[in-house]
């Protein structure tokens, strides 16, 4: 089945493709050819962002995005843990520098 972007659906049929993608049988590739709409079509209906009223289990974004300052703290966090694998240096929580008593500096 082709694929239309501009593919509209009744507040039912939006409703439906919510409920078959949230019972686990449908992944939403699936829904996409199934209904023949474009992936970015199925996953605005899937998170509400469309068909707003149209009903049905919505489902939330995995990832919101977060601010800025809770991904640069995820970042440093993360470079710490590879840090102290890779070459056995441990950084401070609150400063990001190496621990005293680091004797690998």
């Amino acid at each position: 089945m082709k694929v239309n972007q501009n593919r509209k659906f009744t507040n039912e049929e939006a409703a439906q493709i919510r409920d078959e993608y949230a019972s686990g049988e449908y992944s939403q590739r699936v829904l996409t050819e199934k209904w023949g709409a474009s992936l970015p079509v199925i996953v605005k209906i899937l998170h509400g962002e469309t068909y707003k009223d149209a009903g049905g289990t919505i489902t939330p974004r995995r990832y919101t995005g977060g601010n800025l300052q809770s991904r640069v703290e995820r970042n440093e966090h993360n470079i710490a843990k590879l840090m102290e694998k890779a070459y056995g240096i441990r950084l401070s929580e609150s400063s990001g520098q190496p621990e005293k008593g680091d004797s690998s500096c």
